[in-house]
């Protein structure tokens, strides 16, 4: 298989390496970092950018609002440091309110891969990003099924809109995901408490799409779930998953 920055369909921007920091707001800007202004009008261009999007395709974002601090910590809590650099992969990375969560626990030499398949996201993220040294980031602005095969991911994690795709597609998405995965590796993602609802209220042809889409989404919960949360605090209630597919052997 090619490189990933060589497979087709894939726009790759790499990020430097240096020591580790969170990307957050400063009361005063010290060197190399912006003044909290600064860090504040871009926070609201986020928050802008996200929303029009949201308008403009609902059903590819799966939100009218970005994951809360609360969600986006909780998401990625398997996160830890291990003997060697680790490798994660986001997937549907948004804006970054889950990259900046993923990012304060990671260090030099770690790798970070980001997908997200807007455009005017993964723009936002390569300027969000630009501004962190530390792990080795990389931005594709791709579908996540244009993943390199032969990689493989201590930690994935997902803020897909599953109950929005194709149920055949999710299948595929999961396949992927649980086969990039390492031994002992984690894969998390959230969805909304309730979602089965939406089977009730829409026409009978989505109808059957999401009980489809429900129905695969189960099969694997049920095979590789080994721990669930519900945030009650969010709004909408949040559904935290973490999947695992075998246990890792001796490091």
């Amino acid at each position: 298989l090619p490189a990933p920055a060589d497979l087709p369909g894939r726009r790759t921007y790499g990020v430097r390496d240096g020591p580790a920091r969170r990307i957050a707001p400063k009361l005063f800007g010290s060197h190399g970092q912006r003044p909290w202004f600064q860090l504040g009008m871009t926070a609201l261009g986020e928050h802008l950018t996200f929303f029009r999007q949201a308008i403009r395709a609902l059903r590819e974002v799966g939100a009218l609002s970005a994951t809360s601090q609360a969600v986006a910590n909780t998401v990625v809590a398997p996160i830890a440091p291990k003997e060697r650099p680790i490798r994660v992969l986001e997937v549907g990375a948004g804006t970054g309110a889950i990259t900046q969560a993923i990012l304060s626990r990671l260090s030099q030499g770690d790798h970070l891969d980001l997908y997200e398949i807007n455009p005017a996201f993964a723009a936002v993220l390569r300027q969000t990003v630009g501004s962190v040294s530390g792990p080795m980031v990389k931005v594709y602005e791709a579908d996540i099924e244009s993943v390199a095969h032969d990689v493989r991911y201590d930690f994935i994690v997902s803020s897909l809109p599953l109950l929005n795709l194709p149920p055949d597609k999710v299948d595929r998405i999961f396949v992927l995901l649980l086969s990039v995965l390492k031994p002992g590796g984690t894969l998390s993602y959230y969805d909304y408490w309730a979602k089965e609802l939406r089977q009730f209220i829409h026409g009978t042809a989505e109808r059957q799409r999401v009980r489809e889409v429900l129905r695969v989404t189960r099969g694997y919960l049920q095979r590789y779930q080994y721990h669930h949360r519900v945030m009650f605090t969010n709004v909408p209630p949040a559904s935290i998953h973490y999947l695992r597919t075998s246990p890792a052997a001796s490091e």
